[in-house]
């Protein structure tokens, strides 16, 4: 039976049958579905089910199972250890559903639990070994909740080592799925809110209070790997999914992870993890790879390492959580914690979760801590890196994201950088704001703190952009709409605002000050600020110190400004209005000091100060009502007080409708009134114009109706001209009125204009009358004179005009002036569309007092229709200018040919050419084809006794040629002259900008070069010589360049400075771009003496910029050859070996001559003019002639500077001259170093010392000549150290008196001595002078010695009358006079003698003009002692006595250079006695001058002179005199005696300096040309 029973179990029919009827039993238990299709039972470890189904209550399906098959352990139930060897379930479908607390399973549960059975002694133990599950699906519907679970499986296979449930222990070895997919849906459920329970009540993990693993189940896994899965979420709302992440709607797909050493420890799964998977935005994570940890409060991610398709993220990651559930809401409660350590994220990723970043393209590196969740995150000691211009350093917490605008932030920087166009992709809001220019910041970088958020926030810290540096702590709103808002406090330093607000005027600034108020630009600024601007640009200019206090509201300022700036003192108080359509200003202001030069506001120095009172509106003079006043002003142009102290403007409107304006000031006034609008005067001026010039003038397209009247008057006015523009000058004094009425046709003028000019034309005495209307205009002009250069002006010039409908009669008469003796031109002007037509009545002109006539009736029509004339001939004796037409030989219409015949040059060209004089006879033709179409001009010409300066080079023939269509003028110039042979042909390129604008060829044939002297002089002179060769000149006219190579020979040249002519007999010179090279050339100087160049370079710019690079080397050769009448100080000859250098740019040659005398030599120092050198006052000079303009090569910026280096030694003789007209000098010989420099702009400086080894001094008073021995064992020498004038001196010098008497001292009789050998002695006695001190005004002191040999020597009452004399310095001084001019001795007076006046004697003893010599002393000695003689005879003080004397030369007169130092040739001896009455107010002189002359052959001219003169003192003072005189002179030149009387009167003035003179400054003329008269007479 039990074997029956066993089979038929085995059978499938009685096993099917068993479970449809347990399934049967069971649908009736649980009231539901439950059925089991097929069944397959292997007896006893096989079971296989088909088919299974369990509806729920609400006949769903709560499961239905396809196939499920196990394989178990034979006999499982008689056994303790059962192994479920496979489990395989396929096609199953799991759908567990509520919608309130309780699922529709529950009744599942309800049924199968019940009361806990009995331990079992011995526990079945179960082991798995192996699952496989397919084509799983489960979805858990939680309407309750509000939450859908689905999980959907292809497959899972499940294989483990170790399956104990009795030691919960579970060891798998695999598990893999296979396109898993996991969705959350969430939704709003049915179950009611309810209070949330505090976290608290959750236990913390630990393993004493375990969540997920109270049975602490231990769990291993080797392998988990989860091919293509998906991670579905989604929010239940009323819009589509956002194209980037969507936190609402995500879908992580493709997920591809393998999990390795899974563990489950207490709560805590564990494990390492690979993973990539795809979000629906697109999302990648090509890998992530952690240790992970995964408990109820956390999931972390250790050495994490997540690589995108552009990122890269490392190091740790963490999120922690509550509970698990939290991560439903994950932005709030799940608390991420991370430390990267150079991560590298990507914009590009970022912009899947901030699209606003899209285009930011870059890429961030990041490292620090950060913690918090999404919506509360923090980070710590954060350095973030975006390229090269983004960097971060520093803290921050937010709180609102992913909301950006809800965002908050308190962001603590401590360096953070980035870029206008990097914050621009993160705010592009940004890029629609324009004023003010933020792109221009450029970049920025920010210390400090930002707290707020990103368009409500404050700011405190410092900023640096592009434009300068900010320090702020500033609250700044951005709203959507409407202006920036903003306040707190601002300071900048350099911050360029001007780009900052798009405003070219304004530069930078520093501000420091309290700011609040909206809006940035001008449109919509209204902001209230209070502070200093330490500086502001603005127009180039740099204003300091400002202080501003005030309201700013769009253009609109209302407040106080304060400046106390350098060149801008002010304050301003008021209102500046320019928001509405017409402006309102209505302020007051003073400004103390303001230079408008340095403000950059006028080119000339100009200064500024007085009080504005300002009340008006309108932009344009025609809207402009209201007045504007200056007070108290003063203004100073070059520190030159300007005349105006006021200025008043009015603009009003009359009851009747008319305007007007008045304008007054100091020095001038002026009225407008009437009906008018200014912008439309052109018009009402050009109705008019246009009745009287019609071709010229177009009528107006805009009909006015003006009827006003105005009045100028003005008094000192120039000043204000000049600050308007330069050229313009005048009108000092003027007046100026009219009226212009369109209605009745009224136009009048008048003007009466004392002086005006522009540029350097100048007109005088200008009075004006216009009368018109629409029919005619009659103008009326009378004119002192015109100036238009030195050369030409027209004096007394009338000019009258009558015109009307294009016809113009108009005449011009000019008085006589220098050069245009006269004037009378008149003829009839028509004006054409398109040119002129001239008809001349009879007119006549005078130039250089030669009279020149334009015939009667000559008519010329010049315009593009008609060019024609019957022949217009000017003409003057045989000089003709004839102007005729002729049909085109080339063109349509007409051409001009214009005839000249011997044209006088030199009547001319004065008016046009200062710097040369150029005459000659011009004779030539000029042909003028198509004047107004494809102009052509040709001409042939030939000047005969041509003459350049004073070069007369003969007969020149030139050729030209112009084209207007080509832009090219031809010329050739040939001149076959002896001495001037050559020819230049040439192209001038007025057209062709690429090619070269010039390109002339010169040939020379043994032409004289002497035309090149005006280009080197200052440097050399008496240039001659011939040049053959050729010479190309090319290039731009500012560019030219000099090719060529040309030969001289039989050349030469002085050097200006040192007066030394060189020779070159033979050199070649070679032009090449920019130099001029000389080569090497032999010099040989007038002696014969030879040297050479050893270089010779001129380097130049278009002969411009030029520098030298000459340097000569000779062994014997003139050096110095200067005259006194080329350096008055210092001048020689000087014979030696040298090197000389001239070297340097133009505008700072040096020229070094360094050498030694190597032959006989001789130089002169001239200490200044001595008390006999003065000029005789008996010669008048005249000159005669206007002189020509002095050319001057090299313009003010020219310096040369010469050095001289001299060795000196006994070769050369040094002159020293103490009075040059008495022939006071000097001579010595030795040796020393001299260094002597001067320049154009150096004065002359000498540095060196100068032994004197021996010599004499050689001294001449009126007819005695003496000379003094120097002493050479005395240690004489001359000592320079810069200013020749204080140069050094210690010179003694001996002279020896013969046959000198001692008895001559014993004459007067106060003295006598006992010693016959003292009365009878005879012989020598010595004079020792020595002179010390300065040069130019030594001291003399004189010792008296007896020689050595003398027989007095050592006799006591010889030397007690030597020491007598030696004691009283007066009596000194006479005995050396009477030593040195007769050989004797005088009479020597007792110290304290009655008939000795010693004190006038001392006080007058030196009281000459210049002492700087014996002979200037001895003139003096005697002059006082006659002058006492007679004061004591006549007992009358007020006698004097003059003893004078002048010495003069014909060489010195005439002005002609001497080679060689002479005495004056003639001496004028004046004896003269004066005397005084009135209280010395009236002087008479009676005197007589001895004129005779030196020389043996002019010894036989002497004669007696008589003078009288009378002067009286018109001024207590003395200051004006007048002067009676009665005056015989010799006269060197006729060779007789004049007499001269006469009166005079004169003015006296004491000063120090010559300035002091002109104290007055005088009046500033305008152009006033100069008068000339036929003689320029000066005399001395």
């Amino acid at each position: 039976m039990v074997v029956l029973v066993y089979f038929s179990l085995q059978t499938s029919f009685v096993q099917n049958f068993l479970a449809r009827h347990a399934a049967s039993r069971l649908s009736k238990a649980l009231n539901t579905e439950v059925r089991v299709s097929h069944i397959d039972f292997d007896f006893f470890d096989k079971l296989e089910l088909k088919g299974t189904l369990v509806r729920d209550r609400n006949k769903d399906t709560l499961l239905y199972a396809g196939v499920l098959r196990v394989n178990i352990t034979d006999w499982f139930f008689v056994k303790d250890k059962i192994e479920l060897k496979y489990i395989g379930l396929e096609g199953t479908n799991i759908f567990l559903h509520r919608k309130d607390s309780v699922w529709n399973y529950q009744f599942l549960v309800d049924y199968f639990s019940g009361p806990p059975s009995a331990k079992k002694a011995n526990p079945i133990e179960l082991t798995l070994k192996t699952v496989d599950l397919k084509n799983i699906r489960v979805l858990q519907q939680d309407e309750w909740r509000g939450e859908n679970l689905g999980l959907s499986l292809s497959s899972m296979h499940l294989e483990t080592d170790k399956f104990d449930l009795h030691g919960k222990a579970i060891s798998i070895k695999e598990l893999a799925f296979v396109e898993p997919v996991f969705s959350i849906y969430n939704y709003d459920g049915l179950r009611p809110p309810r209070k949330r329970i505090q976290n608290d009540s959750i236990p913390p993990n630990d393993p004493e209070h375990l969540r997920w693993n109270p049975g602490k189940w231990s769990l291993t896994i080797n392998s988990l790997t989860i091919k293509n899965g998906a991670m579905r979420h989604d929010l239940e709302n009323d819009r589509k999914p956002y194209y980037y992440f969507d936190g609402a709607h995500f879908l992580w797909g493709k997920i591809n992870s393998k999990f390795t050493d899974v563990k489950l420890v207490n709560d805590t799964f564990s494990g390492a993890i690979n993973l990539s998977t795809l979000e629906r935005s697109g999302f990648e994570v090509k890998q992530l790879k952690a240790n992970v940890r995964f408990h109820p409060e956390a999931m972390e991610f250790a050495k994490l390492d997540i690589r995108t398709n552009k990122s890269r993220l490392r190091n740790f990651f963490a999120m922690r959580y509550d509970s698990f559930d939290d991560m439903s809401q994950f932005i709030e409660k799940v608390r991420m914690e991370g430390a990267f350590e150079d991560a590298l994220i990507h914009s590009d990723d970022i912009a899947y979760f901030a699209p606003q970043l899209a285009k930011w393209d870059k890429r961030i590196s990041i490292s620090g801590k950060i913690k918090g969740s999404v919506n509360n995150l923090s980070g710590k000691k954060l350095v973030a890196k975006a390229g090269q211009n983004t960097y971060l350093v520093g803290d921050f917490d937010l709180t609102g994201l992913p909301d950006l605008d809800r965002t908050f932030l308190d962001f603590t920087a401590n360096d953070f950088r980035t870029t206008y166009e990097d914050v621009k992709k993160l705010i592009p809001e940004l890029a629609g704001i324009t004023e003010p220019k933020l792109d221009e910041l450029q970049y920025l970088r920010f210390q400090g703190n930002f707290t707020g958020f990103l368009k409500d926030f404050v700011t405190y810290g410092t900023i640096e952009t592009a434009l300068g540096t900010i320090r702020t702590d500033v609250n700044m709103k951005l709203p959507d709409k409407g202006p920036q808002v903003y306040k707190g406090t601002i300071r900048t330093e350099d911050f360029d605002i001007g780009k900052f607000l798009n405003d070219r005027n304004m530069g930078k600034l520093a501000f420091e000050g309290d700011i609040r108020g909206k809006g940035f630009s001008l449109h919509n600024l209204d902001a209230t600020l209070k502070g200093n601007l330490g500086f502001l640009e603005y127009r180039g200019y740099t204003y300091k110190d400002i202080s501003v206090d005030g309201q700013v509201a769009q253009k609109l300022f209302n407040g106080n400004i304060a400046i106390n700036d350098e060149h801008l003192e002010a304050t301003m108080k008021g209102l500046v209005d320019l928001s509405g359509k017409v402006p309102v200003f209505d302020f007051t202001a003073l400004i103390n000091n303001a230079n408008l030069r340095n403000l950059n506001f006028t080119k000339d120095e100009l200064d500024i100060n007085g009080s504005f009172n300002m009340n008006f509106s309108g932009n344009t003079i025609d809207n402009f009502i209201g007045t504007a006043r200056v007070s108290d002003a003063s203004v100073f142009k070059n520190g030159q007080r300007i005349s105006f102290d006021s200025l008043y403007v009015e603009s009003s409107l009359q009851s009747n409708g008319n305007k007007t304006i008045t304008v007054k000031s100091n020095e001038f006034e002026g009225i407008l009134a009437g009906e008018f609008n200014i912008s439309s005067l052109p018009d009402a001026f050009q109705t008019f114009l246009n009745r009287y010039y019609p071709s010229y003038i177009a009528a107006s397209k805009k009909k006015v109706d003006n009827n006003f009247s105005f009045f100028i008057t003005t008094r000192k006015v120039d000043d204000y001209l000049d600050l308007l523009d330069k050229r313009l000058k005048g009108f000092n004094y003027s007046t100026i009125n009219g009226r212009l009425n369109t209605r009745d046709n009224i136009f009048d003028v008048d003007a009466d204009i004392p002086q005006f000019g522009y540029n350097k034309l100048g007109f005088y005495d200008v009075k004006l009358q216009g009368r018109g209307n629409y029919d005619s205009l009659s103008v009326s002009t009378a004119i002192g004179d015109i100036f238009v250069n030195d050369s030409l002006h027209f004096p007394g010039t009338q000019l009258s005009v009558r015109s009307a409908n294009d016809i113009s009669q108009v005449n011009l008469k000019t008085s006589a002036s220098q050069t245009l003796n006269r004037a009378d031109v008149s003829g009839e002007v028509q004006t054409l569309k398109n040119g002129i037509r001239v008809m001349f009545h009879p007119s006549s002109f005078d130039i250089n007092e030669k009279q020149w006539v334009i015939d009667k009736g000559s008519e010329i029509i010049l315009s593009r229709e008609l060019v024609t004339t019957d022949g217009v001939r000017i003409y003057s004796g045989d000089q003709e200018i004839l102007v005729t037409s002729a049909p085109s030989s080339i063109g349509k219409g007409n051409d001009i040919k214009i005839e000249l015949q011997k044209i006088n040059l030199g009547d001319f060209t004065p008016f046009f050419v200062k710097s040369n004089r150029i005459e000659g006879l011009f004779t030539g033709t000029v042909e003028v084809i198509e004047p107004f179409g494809n102009l052509q001009v040709d001409a042939t010409a030939k000047a005969e006794h041509f003459r350049l300066d004073n070069d007369s080079i003969g007969i020149l023939d030139l050729v030209t040629t112009y084209s207007k269509k080509s832009g090219k003028v031809t010329f050739k110039a040939t001149s076959a002259n002896e001495n001037y042979t050559f020819d230049l042909a040439g192209l001038v390129n007025t057209k062709d900008s690429l090619a070269d604008e010039i390109d002339i060829n010169t040939t020379f044939d043994k032409t004289n070069i002497s035309m090149l002297q005006k280009y080197l002089a200052g440097i050399f002179s008496k240039v001659d010589g011939k040049a053959t060769g050729k010479l190309q000149i090319k290039g731009k006219a500012n560019n030219l360049k000099y090719i060529g190579d040309v030969s001289l020979a039989d050349a030469g040249l002085l050097v200006d400075y040192t007066k030394v002519y060189y020779k070159l007999k033979n050199a070649r010179v070679l032009f090449s771009d920019g130099l001029i090279d000389f080569g090497k050339i032999q010099l040989e100087d007038t002696l014969g003496n030879k040297g050479e160049l050893v270089e010779g370079k001129l380097y130049h710019n278009n002969f411009k910029d030029m520098a030298f690079d000459f340097r000569v080397r000779t062994n014997k050769m003139l050096l110095l050859n200067t005259k006194g009448v080329d350096n008055k100080i210092f001048y020689g000859t000087v014979i030696g070996k040298a090197n000389l250098n001239l070297t340097g740019p133009m505008y700072d040659m040096n020229m070094d001559i360094s050498g030694e005398p190597t032959d006989s030599s001789k130089f002169y120092i001239v200490t200044g003019s001595g008390r006999e050198s003065a000029e005789a006052d008996f010669i008048v000079w005249k000159k005669y002639g206007k002189e020509m303009e002095a050319y001057r090569p090299y313009g003010k910026e020219s310096n040369l500077t010469v050095s001289l280096d001299i060795n000196a030694n006994n070769k050369a003789t040094a002159y020293v001259i103490l009075d040059e007209v008495s022939g006071d000098i000097i001579s010595a010989q030795g040796s020393g170093n001299l260094k002597v420099r001067v320049g154009t702009n150096e004065a002359l400086s000498m540095n060196g010392r100068y032994e004197i080894e021996r010599g004499f001094y050689n001294f001449n008073f009126q007819a005695w000549k003496k000379t003094f021995k120097l002493m050479p064992e005395r240690g004489n020498y001359i000592t320079w150290s810069g200013d020749p004038y204080e140069a050094q001196l210690k010179i003694d010098a001996l002279y020896e008196a013969e046959n000198v008497k001692f008895s001559d001292l014993l004459s007067s009789g106060g003295f006598s001595v006992t010693s016959e050998d003292v009365k009878h002695y005879r012989g020598k006695v010595n004079v020792i002078a020595t002179i010390s001190e300065r040069l130019t005004q030594p001291r003399i002191k004189f010792q008296i010695e007896l020689p050595e040999n003398s027989s007095l020597k050592n006799n006591s009452e010889a030397q007690a009358l030597i020491q007598i004399i030696h004691r009283d310095e007066n009596e000194l001084n006479k005995q050396v006079s009477y030593l040195i001019l007769f050989n004797s001795f005088g009479p020597l007076t007792a110290a304290g003698s009655t008939s000795n006046n010693s004190s006038s004697f001392a006080s007058t003893a030196f009281e000459s003009l210049v002492s700087s010599s014996i002979s200037g002393f001895l003139s003096s000695v005697l002059t006082n002692e006659f002058s006492k003689l007679l004061q004591n005879v006549f007992n009358d003080k007020s006698l004097k006595v003059n003893l004078s004397a002048s010495l003069y030369s014909g060489t010195n007169i005439t002005g002609e250079s001497n080679s060689q130092i002479t005495l004056p040739d003639r001496t004028n001896i004046n004896l003269s006695v004066g005397k005084s009455f009135l209280n010395e107010r009236l002087t008479f002189v009676v005197g007589s001058a001895i004129d005779f002359g030196i020389g043996s052959q002019q010894a036989s001219t002497f004669q007696f002179l008589p003078d009288v003169t009378a002067e009286y003192k018109l001024t207590p003072d003395g200051k004006f005199r007048i002067t009676f005189f009665y005056k015989n002179n010799w006269s060197y030149i006729a060779q007789n005696a004049l007499q001269r009387s006469g009166v005079s009167i004169s003015y006296r003035k004491e000063f120090d300096r010559i300035n002091e003179l002109f104290r007055r400054k005088k009046k500033k003329e305008l152009g006033v040309p100069p008068t000339v008269d036929s003689s320029d007479e000066a005399s001395h």
